[in-house]
């Protein structure tokens, strides 16, 4: 009993929390040619996207591919996300293998198919601080040399996506690994940042974490390295924060031996509101940018989608989820981490996620306009398509966009 009062509570509290700060009052005002109130007619208002960025990454081999499961990879991503993020495609490793020779191919090829979809994209990583993950010429260099390499990449990226991201990681996971540092000195990390944002000032730099949302130590170490940056004057622009045993929300055991499944942390609803209070209060918005759920019991990974995207949604400071892969044929964790099977059938996580982004937080109405040709309504933010039907059978379709800062908007029929 103690245990689904508990869970009422939080989901309670979720709900409440997502109809404050996700959706909005609207008034549409319809108006004939002529400048008079439509009054008869039937209005369907039915919103065609979110404002939330809803996203996951996306595997270059699937992009490039011309098969019948790769065209179908490319249309799911474009139906069913707005924002998209290279899973390799635009890593250091993966743009400058050869020391001195970038090969944006499969960058560019990403942002190809995210221009062609209207998709918004993240960038990730300008670097990484693990060795692991590192090009093998790399590895050989200090110093100057390796800071010279740096600030190279630097000047080949950063201006031939300028302008077409929402953001960038800028270096990843700095609390758990001091690569640059131990080769170069304490001095670059600012030093990139401040480069970085010097070459492309438009687009925000992003910091990118693990085990933050499941633990204070975590937590207050990100925050002790954020507050050292922006009392440095450091630009950061935003928070990053992945979560690659996201299936604790559900009490599942993370099994793996990679690094960010290493934590026997729980991950509760209450824990990730209180923790993303404190990161919140240094007034950047925060992107949960690389989600995974691994779980071999079909439907406790479907509880944890369901819990940890309804908690995240729910915290007004949080602007992106971002999945690290959903299809059974593209999932880093393999088929336990898959949402959608081999032939893109939704598994029990993926109903749970397609019921939320496709039902639960999509408005839908069918309403009458009153005698002065006013509508109000309540939707969640996003675009939208309007159509009206008036008693002589004559239809118009309008489109408009549901905002905090826009509250009214006028159509003529």
């Amino acid at each position: 009993m103690i245990q689904v009062t508990a869970m009422a509570d939080w989901r309670a509290e979720a709900d409440r929390r997502i109809e404050l700060h996700r959706k909005g009052s609207h008034t549409l005002q319809l108006l004939d040619r002529d400048g008079q109130p439509v009054t008869q007619a039937e209005v369907r208002i039915e919103q065609t996207g979110h404002a939330f960025h809803f996203g996951t990454c996306v595997s270059h081999t699937w992009l490039e591919r011309d098969t019948p499961p790769a065209r179908q990879y490319r249309e799911f991503i474009a139906r069913h996300f707005n924002t998209v993020v290279g899973e390799s495609s635009m890593k250091w490793a993966y743009t400058e293998r050869e020391r001195g020779t970038h090969d944006f191919t499969w960058a560019d090829q990403l942002l190809d198919f995210a221009g062609e979809n209207n998709l918004a994209v993240r960038g990730h990583t300008l670097f990484w601080t693990k060795i692991r993950y590192k090009a093998d010429w790399v590895k050989e260099l200090r110093g100057e040399e390796l800071q010279e390499a740096m600030e190279n990449h630097l000047r080949q990226i950063l201006p031939r996506y300028q302008g077409r991201l929402i953001a960038w990681d800028g270096i990843n996971e700095m609390i758990t690994a001091n690569f640059f540092e131990e080769r170069i000195g304490g001095h670059i990390r600012p030093h990139i940042y401040r480069l970085a944002h010097e070459i492309d000032p438009g687009t925000p730099l992003y910091t990118n974490e693990y085990s933050i949302l499941c633990n204070d130590t975590g937590s207050d170490a990100y925050i002790k390295l954020l507050r050292e940056f922006i009392n440095g004057g450091v630009p950061v622009g935003g928070i990053g924060i992945q979560e690659h045993a996201a299936e604790r929300i559900a009490d599942v055991a993370p099994e793996g031996d990679q690094m960010e499944r290493l934590s026997q942390f729980k991950l509760t609803p209450h824990g990730m509101w209180t923790r993303l209070d404190r990161l919140a209060e240094f007034n950047l918005p925060i992107h949960l940018t690389e989600i995974s759920f691994r779980a071999e019991d079909d439907e406790k990974r479907a509880e944890a989608v369901d819990k940890f995207f309804r908690v995240a949604f729910a915290h007004p400071a949080v602007e992106a989820i971002m999945l690290w892969g959903f299809w059974q044929r593209a999932h880093w964790l393999g088929r336990p981490a898959a949402l959608f099977d081999e032939a893109f059938n939704p598994l029990p996580a993926g109903e749970a996620l397609l019921n939320l982004l496709e039902n639960e937080w999509k408005t839908r109405e069918t309403l009458a306009p009153d005698a002065d040709g006013y509508i109000s309504f309540r939707g969640f933010f996003g675009p939208y398509q309007v159509r009206i039907t008036d008693e002589a059978g004559k239809t118009s379709l309008h489109t408009f966009d549901l905002s905090p800062e826009n509250r009214e908007t006028v159509l003529t029929h």
